[in-house]
């Protein structure tokens, strides 16, 4: 990858170029929510601001959609508080949580994309819509992850969901 420069962030981000300094420097003067913008961009350049720990990693969060008939604009809603969860534990290790959306129904597709990114240190898979395949596919990635909103209770993975069973008994 070539190199970038502050104003090609800055377009990249939607924010002045002076923002983008301000977060490569880690100083203080824009919001949370930008600074975590311009920081995923950043790190999907390869580039690590100044104070930040250089071993410094990212996590992924991976939306995938297979067909769309289960994840669609009300279960973004139902995200915000994992994905809000996510950002701060990762803030508080020093690291970058980046979002990627897949809109494919082929899994394998995704692998190369996975595999090649730099500082990928890990993965949260959204696994709403993956099949017991998908994950078995998933699974063999040498990337630490863990699968959210699925569980396939045979295959040795890592699983976070909701005991809607227990949920609708109670």
């Amino acid at each position: 990858m070539g190199k970038i420069t502050s104003k090609e962030i800055a377009k990249l981000a939607g924010v002045s170029t002076s923002a983008v300094s301000i977060v490569l420097n880690n100083k203080p003067g824009v919001s949370d929510e930008t600074r975590e913008h311009v920081l995923n961009i950043l790190a999907k350049n390869g580039i690590t601001p100044k104070g930040l720990n250089k071993s410094t990693g990212v996590i992924r969060f991976c939306k995938i959609v297979k067909h769309g008939e289960i994840i669609n604009d009300k279960h973004n809603v139902f995200l915000s508080d994992y994905i809000d969860g996510i950002v701060e534990e990762a803030k508080s290790n020093e690291c970058v949580v980046e979002f990627a959306s897949y809109n494919t129904s082929d899994i394998v597709s995704i692998i190369p994309q996975l595999q090649q990114a730099s500082n990928l240190i890990g993965l949260v898979i959204l696994s709403t819509e993956l099949s017991f395949e998908d994950v078995k596919i998933l699974s063999n990635l040498d990337i630490p992850k863990v699968f959210l909103d699925a569980i396939y209770e045979f295959l040795p993975a890592s699983f976070i969901t909701m005991d809607n069973q227990g949920m609708v008994y109670e």
